[in-house]
């Protein structure tokens, strides 16, 4: 079966309740580290310390979450200071990356 990627506003639209994104609440998920720390810093700010840590414990459930390394970092932060990133003008390139080192099978 395949596998969706969820992005950060994707992972958001969900909890929301997005009428657009409920499809995808009954799909295989799957983010990366670099998503769920973003989704933590955006809870945190809107809802406070514990609600993000009962948010982020229930979407490590439902969602599988994709571990990185340091050339993921690096690669991360030179996309973010590059216009284009290192391999052009999307951030897949990262999650391709991904894929291949996790043998996972990804729909985009």
């Amino acid at each position: 079966m395949a596998k969706f990627f969820g992005d950060t506003y994707a992972l958001i639209e969900l909890l929301k309740g997005n009428p657009n994104y409920e499809n995808y609440s009954r799909t295989d998920l799957v983010t990366t580290e670099f998503n769920i720390l973003e989704l933590t810093y955006a809870l945190f700010r809107d809802f406070g310390r514990d609600e993000a840590a009962n948010v982020i414990n229930a979407m490590r459930i439902k969602v599988e979450v994709l571990p990185t390394d340091d050339l993921g970092y690096l690669n991360a932060s030179d996309f973010r200071l590059s216009p284009t990133g290192p391999e052009g003008s999307s951030p897949l390139w990262m999650l391709s990356d991904i894929r291949i080192r996790q043998g996972s099978e990804l729909s985009f």
